[in-house]
C-alpha cells in the first residue's frame, strides 16, 4: 500500500481567555497545522517557543508536543488542522503526498506560505465542504484538502527548496532531450523528480510553458523534422528513431502539431522560404541563395553585401531569447559550444549541428541537402572549379610548385596564431603552396591545429611566403615587429591579408578567389 494524507479535523481557536493554555501531542502518524488569521499567542513546539502572530503558519510533526498560550483575552483567531498518514492504493495520490511529506512536511516550525490571503481563500473552500458527520461529503472534502496541500507546496518560497525543485525538473528536461526516443511517461518523470504528477506537471509547465507530454511530443517532432530533411529513411524508421511507436501514430501526431503530413512538410520546407537562424555556416547558406533571418552580429561585416535589414543580428550565441523571438523553422550551429547548448537550441526549433572539422565543401553539401538546394550546390561547385583553374593558369608564371607558405593571425594582445593548412583552402589548395616542414609535422599529428607561438620561435615556421592576417585591433607596431623578425631570417615574402581571408566558408572563399590574383601579382 502507498502513503497518503487525510484531513481528520479542522477547527477555529478563538475567544480564548488571557493566559489560556492548551496542549497537544501528535500521534506517530499525525500532523497539526496552526494558521493565525489575527491576534497573537505563544506556540511552543517541543522545547522551542514561537510567536503565533497574524499571517504566521506553523507545522507540528508526528510525536511532538505542541502548547498554545494566549497573550490577551479574545484576541487570537487561529485555524487548527489535524491530518494524518493513511494507506491508499492510488499511485498518483501517493506520489503527490510523498513529495509533500519529503519536501514540505519534513521541517517543524514556521512555514512561510505566500500569499497568505490566498491560503485563507483555500481554507474557506475547505470549511465549506467540511462535514465530519456525513461520509458522502468526505470525498469532496478530501479533494479540497489535497488542493490545499498542493497550494502549500506550490507557494512555499524557501530558496533552497525552490532551487531543488527546479533542478529536479531541469534534470528531467535533460533526460527528455537525451532519451526522447525511449518510452517515457509523466508518472515516471515525476517519480524520479520526487514530486507528485500534478505538482510536477504544474512546475514543468511554469518553467517551459508546456505540459510534459506536449513538450516531449514537440521534442520528438523536431527530431523527426531533422531526419525527414536530412535522410531518405522510411517513415517507420524515422518514427522509431524519434520515439513514436509506429508510423501511423507518428503521422497523426505530426499533423496535429504542424498542420501537415511529414511528406507535405518536406516539400513545403524546401519549396518555401524557411526561417533559418544561422549561428554558423551563414556563408554556405548565402552561397546557395538562402538568406537567414538571423545571424551572429560579428558575421555581418563578412556578408554585408548579401544581407540587409530583413536579417536580424543576434548579439551572442547564448542569447536564446533573441533566437526564439525570430521564430525559426531551423537553427544551424557548430559543435564546439558549451555542454547543453544544443539541447537549449532544440527547445526553440530543430537544430542541425555541423562538425566544424569538416571541409567547406562538406559543410556546403550538408546545408544544400537540408535546404533542398542540391542544384545550386552543383552550380556553385562548377563555378568554383572554373575560377580555380583560371587563377592557377593566370598565376602559373608567378608561382613555383615547390614554394612553401605560412599563414599567421595577429591578435589584439600581441599573440601570434599559427594554423593548419586545412583552414586556408585558397592558399594551399587553389594557389598550390606547400606548408613548411614544421607545420606539416604539426598537421600530421593534428590536422586542425590552431596554436599560439612565441615571437622567439617564429622563424621555425616561416615559409617562402608569409601571409599575415591582422584585425583592426592589432597594434601596427606589433605588425612591424613581426615583419622585422621575419626579415631577420632572410626569407619569407610578406603579404598582408584582409580579414576575410581568415574565414573558412563558401561565401568568403568566393571573395578570396577574386582577390588571389591581385594579391600575388602586386604583393
Amino acid at each position: 500500500m502507498d502513503t497518503s494524507y487525510a484531513l481528520k479535523d479542522i477547527q477555529i481557536r478563538h475567544n480564548l481567555p488571557d493566559r489560556h493554555t492548551e496542549k497537544w501531542m501528535t500521534r506517530a502518524d499525525s500532523f497539526m497545522l496552526f494558521i493565525a488569521e489575527h491576534g497573537e499567542a505563544n506556540l511552543r513546539i517541543e522545547a522551542r517557543k514561537y510567536p503565533l502572530l497574524a499571517g504566521k503558519c506553523y507545522l507540528v510533526l508526528p510525536q511532538m508536543v505542541a502548547e498554545l498560550e494566549c497573550r490577551s483575552e479574545g484576541n487570537l483567531y487561529c485555524h487548527l488542522l489535524t491530518f494524518e498518514k493513511i494507506q491508499t492504493g492510488a499511485p498518483a495520490i501517493a506520489d503527490r503526498d510523498k513529495e509533500i511529506g519529503d519536501r514540505l512536511f519534513s521541517c517543524k516550525g514556521e512555514l512561510d506560505i505566500q500569499p497568505f490571503s490566498k491560503m485563507l481563500v483555500q481554507l474557506k473552500t475547505l470549511y465549506d465542504c467540511w462535514n465530519p458527520l456525513y461520509i458522502a461529503d468526505k470525498t469532496h472534502c478530501q479533494t479540497a484538502f489535497q488542493q490545499f496541500l498542493d497550494f502549500m507546496v506550490d507557494s512555499y518560497p524557501s530558496e533552497g527548496r525552490s532551487s531543488e525543485l527546479r533542478q529536479a525538473v531541469e534534470h528531467s528536461l535533460d533526460q527528455l532531450h537525451q532519451n526522447y526516443d525511449k518510452q517515457l511517461s509523466v508518472e515516471q518523470l515525476a517519480k524520479e523528480a520526487m514530486m507528485s504528477v500534478r505538482h510536477y506537471s504544474r512546475l514543468f509547465k511554469k518553467m517551459t510553458g508546456e505540459s510534459p507530454s506536449d513538450y516531449l511530443a514537440d521534442l520528438r517532432i523536431k527530431r523527426a523534422k531533422l531526419l525527414l530533411l536530412l535522410t531518405s529513411d522510411s517513415q517507420d524508421t524515422i518514427a522509431n528513431h524519434s520515439g513514436f511507436p509506429d508510423k501511423f501514430y507518428f503521422n497523426r501526431r505530426f499533423k496535429q502539431r504542424t498542420g501537415m503530413t511529414p511528406g507535405t512538410y518536406v516539400r513545403h520546407f524546401q519549396q518555401a522560404s524557411p526561417r533559418v537562424v544561422s549561428l554558423e555556416y551563414s556563408g554556405e547558406l548565402l552561397a546557395l541563395g538562402v538568406k537567414p533571418v538571423g545571424v551572429i552580429n560579428w558575421s555581418m561585416p563578412l556578408f554585408a553585401d548579401r544581407l540587409d535589414s530583413s536579417t536580424s543580428l543576434i548579439d551572442a550565441e547564448s542569447n536564446l531569447e533573441a533566437i526564439a523571438a525570430l521564430n525559426p523553422d531551423i537553427i544551424l550551429a557548430g559543435n564546439y559550444n558549451r555542454p547543453g547548448f544544443l539541447e537549449d537550441l532544440s527547445r526553440i526549433a530543430p537544430t542541425l549541428q555541423i562538425d566544424w572539422k569538416q571541409s567547406i565543401f562538406e559543410h556546403l553539401h550538408i546545408v544544400a541537402e537540408l535546404m533542398g538546394k542540391e542544384q545550386q550546390e552543383k552550380l556553385w561547385i562548377n563555378r568554383y572549379q572554373i575560377r580555380k583553374d583560371t587563377i592557377r593558369q593566370t598565376l602559373s608564371t608567378y608561382l613555383s610548385t615547390t614554394e612553401t607558405a605560412t599563414v599567421l593571425k595577429l591578435g589584439a594582445h600581441k599573440d601570434i596564431w599559427l594554423y593548419a593548412p586545412v583552414w586556408f583552402t585558397t592558399i594551399y589548395d587553389v594557389l598550390g603552396f606547400k606548408p613548411p616542414q614544421e607545420i606539416e609535422s604539426l598537421a600530421r599529428h593534428n590536422p586542425h591545429f590552431a596554436i599560439t607561438i612565441p615571437l622567439s620561435e617564429l622563424l621555425r615556421y616561416i615559409g617562402d611566403r608569409v601571409f599575415i592576417i591582422a584585425s583592426d585591433e592589432t597594434d601596427p607596431a606589433w605588425i612591424q615587429q613581426i615583419r622585422e623578425q621575419i626579415a631577420l631570417g632572410k626569407r619569407g615574402q610578406v603579404h598582408m591579408l584582409h580579414h576575410l581571408w581568415g574565414y573558412p566558408d563558401a561565401t568568403s572563399l568566393e571573395w578570396q578567389l577574386a582577390a588571389a590574383s591581385e594579391l600575388l601579382i602586386r604583393p
